[in-house]
């Protein structure tokens, strides 16, 4: 009987994708509430780490990543930031050191939210705010949206104002989804990692 070879290849990289996901909010079950986080700034900076874990995964759950690659083959992500420009390169510093997603090479910039308008003309597969937007977070999410590019936050609030993405953290960690943020960009994210977000309609 003859196998197909593309059809196992489906099946591990469905595999891999699916062990992948629940590694690393398995890992972030200790970052939970429920253990005490005694400052504020504490749970803020545990929720930009679980995120930043998770974001990734927000982008290979998309079928058409592939397609999202720069002239140079590469993704180009951005980590979004308004005056904390030595976070954000170490984010994007780590963040590069995958070097690949989905056998894609990486390319993580450090960008201020001021900046944005300088990348209109770029391919951008993905970005990551790690800091609050405060009252530029609707411009972020119509450029996010204009041009059909994933956008995470780990901040409260952001996926409920129209983020694409972001975390729940209650008894467990899941990412949470802005489906109508979804839809305005264009994005359809598998339907495994459909089923194991959270999702806000």
């Amino acid at each position: 009987m003859c196998r197909s070879v593309t059809g196992e290849n489906k099946t591990v990289s469905r595999r891999f994708f699916v062990k992948s996901l629940f590694s690393v909010i398995f890992a972030t079950l200790l970052l939970n509430p429920l253990f005490g986080l005694p400052f504020a700034g504490e749970q803020e900076d545990r929720r930009l780490s679980v995120a930043l874990k998770l974001f990734p995964s927000f982008l290979s759950a998309d079928p058409q990543l592939a397609h999202k690659k720069n002239a140079k083959g590469q993704l180009h992500l951005l980590i979004l930031y308004s005056n904390r420009l030595n976070q954000a390169m170490d984010l994007a510093k780590g963040l590069q050191s995958r070097e690949k997603l989905r056998g894609l090479p990486l390319l993580v910039e450090a960008v201020a939210l001021s900046d944005i308008p300088l990348y209109e003309d770029q391919q951008i597969a993905g970005m990551f705010l790690s800091q609050p937007a405060d009252e530029a977070l609707p411009g972020v999410i119509e450029a996010a949206r204009q041009h059909g590019v994933m956008l995470v936050s780990p901040f409260q609030g952001d996926v409920e104002a129209g983020v694409a993405g972001g975390i729940s953290i209650t008894d467990r960690v899941l990412p949470y989804l802005n489906m109508a943020a979804l839809r305005a960009c264009q994005i359809e994210l598998k339907p495994f990692f459909l089923r194991v977000a959270k999702r806000y309609e």
